[in-house]
């Protein structure tokens, strides 16, 4: 791919909105992500009698479901970015590659 056709995409406004969007949602996702974590860690450090509270009678602590729930979260988090790609930002792509075709 040449340069003019690189500046063509980049000024195309599909093109534009599909960085915005995917740029916004992929900073909005990690700063969940970041409290999430940092949070679980800042649990740790200064709630760790908090984390060691067992869960009825056996051995199990309420960390166990905490630190699950983080790993967990992550997970959810990836599959919306991923839901939202495909959903959404595959048809802009889709659209910036039918306009740019030459």
């Amino acid at each position: 791919m040449d340069v003019s056709n690189v500046a063509k995409i980049e000024r195309d406004p599909n093109y534009q909105e599909l960085v915005r969007r995917r740029s916004s949602l992929g900073w909005l996702l990690s700063a969940v992500m970041l409290v999430i974590y940092f949070g679980f860690i800042l649990l740790v450090a200064y709630a760790p009698k908090f984390l060691g509270i067992p869960l009825g009678n056996g051995v199990t602590t309420i960390g166990i479901p905490i630190g699950l729930s983080v790993i967990v979260l992550a997970f959810v988090l990836t599959g919306i970015y991923v839901r939202q790609a495909n959903s959404s930002y595959d048809v802009l792509i889709r659209k910036i590659v039918e306009e740019n075709r030459s």
